[in-house]
């Protein structure tokens, strides 16, 4: 009777010695990140990879970069990124991440096995030696304010899987946050589009301009303008400088452009070919 019962305790302890364990593993995977260099915005470069200029062309493009994976478990929800004081953006939840990270790097990042993840991409521009792990330097000294630059949502990941991750990356300047916090993952960076703690020169970034928009044209005159104006702080251009797209109609000549985070547009009245238009940033 004893040893019956001695048997079967060992037998037990050792099915309970199992199920610990089991529930204890936690299984990884492995994704692999490729990060674009800092581009001017009138580059041509593969489409994978946009131009991410922070609207600031030319002298303030993204050059640092933050990878973020999220999923459904709270352990992959335990760090929210946001823009503070506005609950029109959505907040971005955060589970395992890695930043700051250069311009051009690979990175290797181990994360939980499971389904549903999402890899997301974010970037700052960042004055030399600012661009360290976050984990050292939070004051976010140095530091533009966070662009959200792209995603990859419903990534399935299973135990010991490498996966190279192809996140499109694009730039929307009112696509930003300026607040990270969580158990892990804390800073706040500058809720301007210059660095924090930097007294920027606002200049023109053209995001698109059009002559003839009147006459059912689209988008005619974005990289001319773009390589005329970019990055000045004032600039004068004639649309009829390089042809007539709509002939025999009276054109007019349209112009968005960012000052800075500001967002400007300038119409010129039709006819518009004939004489010459200043755009300007204060």
């Amino acid at each position: 009777m004893i040893i019956n019962f001695c048997i079967r305790l060992i037998i037990g302890m050792f099915f309970m010695s199992l199920g610990a364990c089991h529930r204890s593993e936690v299984t990884t995977a492995s994704i692999k990140l490729q990060f674009p260099k800092s581009l001017a915005a009138t580059a041509v470069v593969n489409p994978l990879y946009s131009p991410t200029s922070s609207g600031f062309a030319g002298t303030y493009p993204i050059n640092c970069y933050v990878a973020m994976v999220s999923g459904p478990e709270l352990e992959m929800q335990k760090n929210v990124c946001e823009r503070k004081n506005d609950t029109t953006i959505v907040p971005r939840k955060v589970g395992v991440w890695s930043g700051g990270l250069s311009e051009g790097q690979t990175l290797n990042l181990d994360i939980p096995a499971g389904s549903d993840r999402t890899v997301m991409i974010g970037g700052f521009y960042a004055q030399n030696g600012s661009c360290v792990d976050f984990n050292k330097n939070n004051t976010g000294e140095g530091l533009s304010r966070f662009y959200f630059l792209g995603e990859v949502n419903q990534v399935n990941l299973s135990s010991d899987q490498s996966a190279e991750i192809n996140v499109p990356i694009s730039f929307d300047s009112n696509n930003w946050l300026d607040q990270c916090r969580g158990t892990d993952l804390n800073f706040s960076v500058s809720s301007d589009g210059c660095p924090l703690g930097v007294s920027c020169i606002k200049t023109i970034n053209i995001v698109s301009a059009t002559y003839g928009q009147n006459c059912g044209q689209q988008d005619n005159r974005t990289l001319w303008l773009g390589d005329l104006c970019n990055g000045k702080v004032s600039c004068e251009s004639c649309p009829l400088d390089i042809g007539d797209p709509a002939g025999g109609c009276g054109k007019d000549y349209v112009i968005k452009y960012t000052c800075g985070t500001t967002v400007n547009t300038y119409i010129g009245a039709p006819e518009a070919g004939f004489s010459k238009h200043l755009i300007s940033c204060p």
